[in-house]
Order: structure tokens, then C-alpha cells, then sequence
């Protein structure tokens, strides 16, 4: 039909074939960009981990629903539907590309636990702040942009996502 969308991708007039392919091809756009601290960032490209579509045949149900005595009324009504697919990815490639993120490979900074100094004479115990660190929590990280490419998410803050190993205390 005409005006059809799924997810973005107009398959106005498609058939399953072409309608699976203009949604991969939103896919083949798609990036996730990664910000860091000390204004570090990443941007993972869906390619990047074979990302796409699973219909298994999704398209030939929505035509397949479609009364075709119906399709002047189309013209004027645009009819938007929902995803009813999975979005899946390479999770070893995944793995490959964490290991060469900037974030990753920066010159790490240890977290360190906030502690009590010793006693100074007149002055007595000071506290010595924790030190935040920047070391990626790489199974963290792998969770979140895993959830970020099923979402379709353009951006993960990594700090507030909590993909830092952070001190205890």
C-alpha cells in the first residue's frame, strides 16, 4: 500500500523483499555513539557488528493482511506499524571492536577508595577523597551497548550508565 511505514523505513509499495531490504538499509546507517570522560568518544557503526533484521517473513504477513480493494483509501491515510522482528548482532565482533574503542585504550587512571590519613599532630585525621578512576568495565560496557544496538539508541553516556570501575568507598 501506499504511505506504509515500519520503523522509519517507507515500504510504500514494496514487496517483502524490498520492504526487508529498506529496513535493513536503515541499519547499514545506523551508529551508536559512545561518550566517555575527559571528552572521549566512540561511535559503533551497525556494520561494525553485523547488525540486522530478523523478519522470518514478517513482510509477507503485513501484505499478505492487506485488502487490496483497500489501497485508495491509502492514499490519503498513512499507516505506520510496528516492528514485529528482532534486531540481532555478532556479539564476537562485539568483543573485537570494545577492545579498540578510545575509552578502552586510554592511559588508565585506577579507581582508588576514599580513605583516613594518618594523624597529624594539631590537625588530626584527614579524609583522602577516592579517586574516580577511568578503567571501562568491559562486561558492563558489552551490556549496555548490546541494549543500546536492540533499542536502536543513538547515544550511551558510559559515566552514566555505569560502565566505570568505581571505587567501593
Amino acid at each position: 500500500f501506499p504511505r506504509t511505514v515500519i520503523d522509519d523505513a517507507n515500504i510504500s509499495w514494496c514487496s517483502e523483499r524490498g520492504a526487508s531490504d529498506k529496513i535493513n538499509d536503515i541499519l547499514e546507517h545506523y551508529s551508536l555513539t559512545l561518550v566517555g570522560k575527559d571528552d572521549v568518544t566512540d561511535v559503533l557503526k551497525g556494520s561494525d557488528v553485523s547488525l540486522e533484521y530478523v523478519t522470518d517473513g514478517y513482510g509477507n504477513k503485513v501484505i499478505s493482511a492487506q485488502n487490496p480493494f483497500e489501497w485508495p483509501l491509502h492514499l490519503f491515510k498513512k499507516t505506520v506499524l510496528e516492528a514485529d522482528f528482532e534486531i540481532v548482532y555478532d556479539e564476537e565482533k562485539l568483543a573485537d571492536v570494545i577492545d579498540g574503542f578510545s575509552c578502552v585504550n586510554v592511559e588508565q587512571v585506577q579507581p582508588e577508595d576514599a580513605y583516613i590519613d594518618e594523624y597529624v599532630s594539631g590537625v588530626g585525621f584527614a579524609i583522602v577523597p577516592e579517586v574516580i578512576g577511568n578503567v571501562i568495565d568491559k562486561e558492563a560496557l558489552k551490556k549496555r551497548i548490546g541494549e543500546a544496538l536492540l533499542d536502536m539508541s543513538d547515544e550511551i553516556n558510559l559515566t552514566e550508565e555505569h560502565c566505570y570501575i568505581e571505587p567501593n568507598v
